[in-house]
């Protein structure tokens, strides 16, 4: 074969691999974005409790207003449907965070940012499973007081 050729043929396969890999690694799959809104929320540490409970937490800008929070919110749960969620406007204690829930799901509170969890957790999602159907619950704040929106999660 002539060079010219080879080399042309190289970089048409090196260009098809560079393609793949990118579309591999999730570069150009827009596909989990709802009009743009989940990219501003920035995946910052997942935890999985005792009884298998995946939490995951973001990272979200400060001062999001409450329609825009619950917007986003609802679409992260769209592509996360059997995760609790978690939403801080602050990332600055996260390593702290993670590292004491498995102390916390014995009682051992020592080392767990209690004030700054309360401070900078914009809301959370739980999953209730008990008396009726399946549903996902999202909360203002750290606590499960103030209820912003609820839906079924559809059986499978």
């Amino acid at each position: 074969m002539n060079a010219g050729i080879v080399r042309r043929l190289v970089v048409v396969l090196l260009g098809a691999v560079m393609a793949l890999v990118v579309a591999g690694c999730g570069y150009l799959d827009n596909s989990d974005q709802q009009d743009g809104i989940t990219s501003q929320a920035e995946p910052i540490g997942s935890f999985t409790t005792a009884q298998g409970f995946e939490r995951q937490y973001y990272l979200i800008p400060k001062g999001m207003s409450g329609a825009k929070f619950i917007e986003l919110a609802e679409a992260v749960h769209e592509f996360n449907p059997e995760t609790w969620l978690w939403f801080m406007d602050d990332d600055s204690e996260m390593p702290a965070l993670l590292a004491s829930l498995p102390k916390t799901e014995k009682g051992d509170l020592e080392g767990f940012p209690r004030e700054w969890v309360a401070r900078h957790t914009v809301g959370h999602s739980v999953l209730e499973i008990g008396g009726g159907p399946r549903t996902w619950v999202l909360y203002e704040g750290a606590e499960n007081v103030n209820r912003l929106a609820s839906r079924p999660i559809p059986q499978e």
